[in-house]
């Protein structure tokens, strides 16, 4: 879905993002997976604001 919102609607394609940050809620979770390498909070975060301010910019028609 990710990657068809990006080619569709020119979004960043957050995919590998949703994928750690599932491993990574699995891993706080459960503990039974590994944490995502290089993930930190002040990345992950400025990606998400990314893709929010661009799916805000897509509605603003």
């Amino acid at each position: 879905m990710a990657e068809s919102l990006s080619q569709e609607h020119n979004l960043p394609d957050i995919g590998e993002l949703l994928v750690d940050l599932n491993t990574m809620r699995k891993h706080q979770a459960y503990g039974d997976t590994q944490a995502p390498e290089g993930m930190d909070a002040e990345n992950t975060a400025r990606l998400i604001e990314e893709y929010v301010t661009s799916v805000q910019a897509l509605f603003a028609i």
